[in-house]
């Protein structure tokens, strides 16, 4: 049924972002139709104007049809952007593998935030197996992330600090020397965290 679902909705998106093309497609069909010479035609009458229409409508009926059945394989998350698609996944393997040894034998409190954060990974995982017109323009990257930035708060709830510095180091190791914009302000706010996190260990130590 999901997958059924995922086609419908493929199609649907596809068929709303390649739309423009079958008026486009009648127009130019039905100006290079008033240009031929209605003997070169037998199957109409282009002096009719409703059988030029039809043949119009119908050019371009299937001009967007052909267009659709070629656009479809991009409406997916893996091929709408290949780069954010493998981003996520790998991402979200990963917060699994965090997810997995934090609530091995994990507390009450710690057992339903680890529910909510494998509920939130199981969400997008669902997401980056349908196609709708939100991955082509970008939106279901967006929300993918956020969910994904989600389950990773949740988790540093219940993570071990030691597992954390580990992050921010390779956060800091990460930002070192990269291009991205806002480099510096991000590298200050991963220093303060680490900051805050030894402060934690001193202490529980003490």
């Amino acid at each position: 049924m999901k997958t059924v679902v995922a086609a419908f909705k493929r199609l649907g998106a596809g068929a709303s972002l390649t739309g423009w093309l079958a008026p486009l497609a009648a127009s130019i069909a039905a100006v290079a139709l008033l240009r031929v010479e209605a003997k070169n035609i037998t199957l109409v009458d282009l002096t009719r104007p409703e059988q030029l229409l039809l043949l119009s409508v119908l050019i371009g009926i299937g001009v967007w049809l052909i267009a659709l059945l070629l656009y479809l394989p991009l409406t997916g998350p893996k091929r709408a952007n290949f780069r954010s698609y493998s981003l996520l996944r790998n991402r979200i393997e990963g917060l699994r593998a965090r997810c997995e040894i934090v609530c091995r034998g994990a507390q009450k409190e710690a057992e339903l935030i680890c529910a909510r954060v494998r509920k939130s990974l199981d969400v997008v995982d669902d997401c980056l197996r349908s196609g709708s017109g939100i991955w082509v323009h970008g939106g279901g990257y967006i929300a993918a992330w956020e969910a994904v930035h989600r389950a990773e708060e949740l988790l540093m709830d219940v993570e071990d600090k030691d597992a954390l510095l580990e992050d921010a180091e390779h956060d800091i190791l990460r930002l070192t020397d990269s291009k991205i914009p806002h480099k510096d302000e991000l590298l200050e706010l991963i220093k303060a965290a680490k900051k805050f996190l030894c402060d934690g260990k001193q202490k529980i130590a003490a």
